[in-house]
């Protein structure tokens, strides 16, 4: 049963500017992120798309973004609702859910750090994180979606391919259109997509007939060194964290510091909610209790 406290009265024992702070965050976030959702969705419906696999839902950014939104719609509502009613139920809720994605994202940067700093992890754990990568190499051209997010995933890290080789360019033979088999006679066979490409100048503007038969071509070849890029992006990836090891430690440390602070924020609210519920008990308790017979 939800036990609500009524405060705002003189003497009350809830801070006021704690509740309507989480209140008017935690709204906020509801309404921009129940926005969010009804547009993904809305976008999802139109282009008719049909998620029947796991790995069409991880190559999709709406699915994901939709996804995303819907439960911070969930999570925020607890929030706001449980700070403006005083519910305790609903911010003990909003409290575990907070608590249980902030185990997930430590764990997960933990994760993380091991597989790029201990790189023997992978093969006596035998976890290889690259090889879900490279499982949408074949889904390229097969969704709009995808074909975007794996471009723009190899134009921002400078890559070509998923793996964690020196040579991920050659992931693309997983590919029916651009593998290298006496099979393929399409004219971009042999080849590799253009994100896959160096723009010769910042301001030029990119061949889309760049990768031509660049898997015929060696890592060490002085024409693909100076057209593609022929590292891995997960090679690519762990390449910049190596790089920039304060950054990334400081972009983790901005997504956990507001939960901790979030957690800490509803525990006290929630503390001081079952104070002035004890405190309205006594009274109740006081008033209804008999006077003494006078002597």
């Amino acid at each position: 049963m939800c036990k609500m406290a009524s405060g705002g009265s003189s003497g009350s024992a809830v801070n006021l500017v704690l509740k309507y702070f989480l209140f008017f965050l935690n709204f906020f976030i509801c309404i921009v992120c129940a926005g969010v959702m009804s547009l993904m969705a809305w976008l999802i419906a139109e282009k008719g798309q049909v998620i029947d696999i796991f790995l069409k839902f991880i190559l999709c950014p709406t699915c994901i973004i939709c996804l995303v939104a819907a439960v911070a719609t969930v999570v925020s509502f607890f929030g706001w609702f449980g700070a403006l009613r005083e519910v305790i139920v609903c911010l003990k809720i909003y409290r575990w859910i907070i608590s249980f994605f902030l185990l997930i994202v430590v764990g997960g940067v933990i994760f993380i750090f091991v597989l790029v700093y201990v790189p023997d992890v992978k093969k006596q754990t035998n976890i290889y994180p690259e090889d879900a990568l490279k499982a949408a190499i074949p889904q390229y051209r097969e969704d709009e979606d995808t074909q975007n997010l794996i471009d723009g995933f190899q134009q921002l890290i400078g890559c070509c391919g998923m793996s964690s080789s020196e040579e991920g360019y050659k992931d693309w033979n997983a590919n029916i259109y651009f593998n290298c088999s006496s099979q393929n006679k399409g004219g971009e066979a042999c080849s590799v997509p253009y994100s896959c490409c160096k723009a010769p100048t910042q301001n030029s503007i990119l061949n889309y007939a760049c990768g031509k038969d660049m898997l015929n071509r060696t890592k060490d070849d002085a024409v693909l060194q100076k057209t593609i890029y022929a590292r891995g992006c997960f090679k690519g990836l762990t390449d910049i964290m190596e790089q920039n090891v304060i950054v990334f430690g400081g972009i983790m440390l901005g997504i956990i510091l507001p939960q901790i602070l979030l957690i800490g924020f509803s525990q006290r609210l929630e503390t001081q909610i079952r104070i002035q519920l004890i405190r309205q008990k006594k009274s109740v308790d006081y008033q209804r209790a008999p006077a003494l017979p006078h002597r």
